[in-house]
């Protein structure tokens, strides 16, 4: 065989060897930066008195926060350093009325702020509009 030939032949073996790491590695699972989706609602009230006023899934990205998530989806309006949720699609929490957006996740209320909190995935996040002095989580 010639010295063409055996490049030639050099050269596929070396391509399909390329495309079949490269293949192998988009099949490989993503530890961060992957697309999937939470499911979120948007309430007002409590116990009996309780309305959903928006429930659907959204597409977050693994690793990404509540409040972008959030941002990405409604309309806020926020507060205090702009971390704060005042407002969510033009309903507003009131001073006088003493109510404040609450948000839970999987049904517990997190101790770090819509800010902090990051997303897996999967997730049920909850904003729920109430007196302050409610105690219940959603």
């Amino acid at each position: 065989m010639g010295f063409l030939k055996r490049l030639g032949i050099v050269a596929v073996l070396v391509a399909v060897a390329a495309l079949a790491f490269y293949g192998y590695n988009s099949l490989l699972p993503k530890t961060s930066g992957e697309e999937t989706f939470i499911e979120v609602v948007v309430s007002r009230g409590t116990g009996d008195e309780k309305e959903i006023l928006y429930q659907q899934k959204i597409p977050v990205t693994k690793g990404q926060t509540v409040l972008s998530a959030m941002k990405d989806n409604f309309e806020l309006e926020l507060d205090y350093n702009e971390s704060f949720v005042v407002g969510i699609n033009g309903i507003l929490a009131s001073e006088d009325d003493q109510t404040a957006w609450f948000y839970s996740v999987n049904d517990k209320m997190p101790h770090v702020g819509a800010a902090s909190y990051k997303l897996e995935g999967g997730e049920r996040v909850e904003f729920n509009l109430r007196p302050w002095d409610d105690e219940t989580n959603s």
